[in-house]
């Protein structure tokens, strides 16, 4: 009589283990996406947020203009909020009803023709554990302003995606 061994094959241990690691990466790949839109709409989030205060402050101050810092950093150079930045984060913070949420600055104001790359506009949001940073660039006609904020999901060298506040060419 011959003896039954009880088990599994060698190959069918392989075949489970790669089953599980097929599914271990999907899910990892699954959860980076969701991960980087919730980051995305984190920032979208908080430009609108910067977009109605910026709005909000004209009438608030009784200026009729926007917060203006006169120079913006070189974009090659920056690596902490620069002068212009809190001048203008404390500018629209002054009032009340602009007031930024605590984590919300405005990390740089630039001059510059082009618009901040994405590791750039990456480089002023990780700047700081506890803030999200944002680039702002005025518009030539003095009546608005551009709005610059990573995008998780871009490469580092593409140009930063913005929105427009006030009235832009």
């Amino acid at each position: 009589m011959m003896k039954i061994q009880k088990g599994f094959t060698i190959v069918e241990l392989l075949i489970v283990i790669v089953i599980i690691a097929i599914l271990a990466v999907i899910t990892v790949v699954a959860y980076n996406g969701i991960q980087n839109r919730a980051k995305n709409a984190q920032y979208l989030s908080d430009v609108t947020t910067i977009i109605k205060k910026a709005e909000l402050y004209p009438t608030a101050s009784g200026t009729n203009s926007y917060p203006l810092a006169s120079h913006g950093p070189d974009l090659t150079t920056v690596t902490s909020q620069t002068l212009s930045g809190s001048i203008l984060t404390a500018g629209i913070n002054f009032i009340a009803e602009s007031k930024l949420p605590s984590n919300v600055v405005i990390f740089a104001v630039t001059t510059s023709a082009g618009a901040p790359t994405n590791a750039q506009a990456t480089t002023a949001t990780t700047a700081s554990s506890t803030a999200r940073g944002y680039f702002v660039k005025y518009c030539a006609t003095g009546k608005g302003m551009y709005v610059f904020y990573p995008d998780a999901t871009a490469s580092p060298s593409a140009a930063a995606p913005s929105r427009t506040v006030g009235i832009c060419p």
